[in-house]
């Protein structure tokens, strides 16, 4: 009776209070659980996110730049075969001008022999005509002076028998219309070999000082071709300080803008950062589990790339880059998807992608990882797709345009180099350059024509 009054009278409220503390221990660690689990499963999605986002990335970078240079190849050498065939036109009409006014001095030639010739045959016939004519005359005038002399000699007293003194004064009495004495005749040549010494002397010094002014005016045109070198050296310089200045102003608006992009990320992605240290600080209220903590800390660090990224790329669609990048990529897909397949080489590519901001991920999921990830994520990896390739656009794009200003540098820097070396050659020899055409033959002119008149063979030699 007293074991039984005993065990009647004991109280069970110890027992449930005791069972009911155990019940609430198990609940706390299945949510222990459950959000373990849950936070393991958002850890494994944003590594897998990383990890698309990154090789994603890694393939555009690729194709935007095989596509780049399967452009800049395409433009260089249809550029290149214009020129040549330019090049090449006009050196052809220059050969067919050239080989025109060749036979035009060949015609030329041939006309003015034909011509001379005919004066020539003409002319010795008049000679020969002339000459026998004034044979004719010659002879019946020696004939009248024998006769006449024969009769002086009739007429003529035997020597002797008349001696006539000399008169120097005296003339020929010929009926000549230039006819002098003996002294006239001296007193004249004396007056005319005094008379042409002061002109020979001022013959001689008007070629002197034609000399002088030819040197004078050689002097000039070379001064002026150094002056006008150095004005253009001097325009070079010019060009090259404009492009430096032009350049420095475009790295620091560039510069500004991307300061001015990760500013606004930074106070857009402040909330969710906010929100996800007052989970963490609610759980280390509670005394959660430190491994739980952890994996919250990790998640809260990927969130916050995540949230950078996207504020990035808000900024560039508000600024209206984005979209006609994606107009143009969207006009070019096929080439792009053709240029796709093809492997480029690892030293460019990894040059172009060294300027595009890449997420990484030192620890990449594992396959089972991958296979527990959510399916319910397709709008946001879109979303991520057109975020990177407006990103990578913009980058291609500044450095097409930083490649472009390196090659006109180049250009002008070569043109200041070669004006250079103009001036100071010209400053060496010290000569004026001038143009002459040799007056020849037609076969002297044609070999002229062969030294100076070449092809391009390639587009090197342009």
């Amino acid at each position: 009776m007293l074991a039984e009054s005993e065990l009647t009278l004991r109280d069970t409220n110890e027992f449930e209070m005791w069972q009911e503390d155990i019940k609430a221990k198990e609940t706390e660690e299945r949510q222990i659980e459950l959000e373990k689990l849950r936070l393991k499963v958002q850890l494994v999605h944003e590594d897998s996110f990383l990890a698309r986002q990154e090789k994603q990335q890694e393939n555009k970078g690729i194709v935007i730049e095989m596509k780049q240079e399967k452009q800049v190849f395409r433009h260089l050498s249809e550029q290149a075969r214009k020129e040549l065939d330019f090049e090449n036109k006009r050196k052809i009409e220059d050969v067919h001008e050239i080989m025109e006014s060749v036979v035009r001095a060949k015609e030329k030639v041939v006309l003015l022999k034909q011509k001379k010739a005919a004066d020539v045959v003409n002319e010795t016939q008049f000679l020969m005509e002339k000459a026998q004519r004034e044979a004719a005359e010659e002879l019946s005038r020696k004939m009248e002076l024998i006769q006449q002399i024969r009769l002086l000699e009739k007429a003529i007293p035997p020597v002797g028998g008349y001696v006539k003194a000399l008169d120097l004064t005296e003339t020929s009495n010929l009926g000549l219309l230039g006819e002098m004495s003996i002294i006239e005749a001296s007193s004249f040549l004396f007056q005319l070999a005094f008379q042409s010494k002061p002109r020979f002397c001022q013959l001689h010094e008007r070629l002197a000082h034609m000399r002088v002014r030819e040197s004078e005016l050689a002097q000039e045109r070379r001064q002026d071709i150094i002056k006008e070198k150095e004005t253009r050296l001097a325009q070079v310089s010019e060009k090259l300080e404009d492009i430096d200045r032009e350049r420095q102003e475009r790295r620091r608006k560039r510069l500004e803008a991307s300061y001015g992009a990760v500013g606004s990320s930074r106070t857009s992605s402040s909330a969710s950062i906010c929100e996800e240290h007052l989970s963490i600080h609610s759980l280390e209220r509670k005394n959660v589990d430190p491994a739980l903590r952890e994996m919250q800390e990790k998640l809260l660090a990927k969130k916050a790339l995540r949230m950078n990224a996207k504020s990035k790329l808000s900024t560039l669609k508000s600024s209206g880059v984005v979209t006609s990048i994606f107009k143009h990529a969207n006009q070019n897909m096929e080439s792009i998807n053709m240029d796709a397949s093809a492997k480029p080489q690892s030293g460019s590519s990894a040059s172009f992608i060294a300027g595009i901001p890449v997420l990484r991920n030192p620890e990449l999921p594992s396959k089972t990882q991958k296979d527990e990830s959510p399916k319910t994520n397709n709008a946001s990896t879109h979303t991520d797709k057109s975020e990177d390739a407006g990103i990578n656009a913009i980058t291609s794009r500044d450095a097409e345009y930083t490649a472009h200003m390196a090659q006109i540098r180049r250009q002008l820097e070569d043109q200041k180099m070669k004006l250079l070396a103009d001036i100071s050659a010209a400053q060496a020899r010290d000569i004026s350059i001038t143009i002459a055409v040799p007056q020849g033959t037609v076969e002297a002119m044609g070999a002229t024509v062969e030294k100076t008149v070449k092809f391009a063979n390639s587009v090197e030699t342009l």
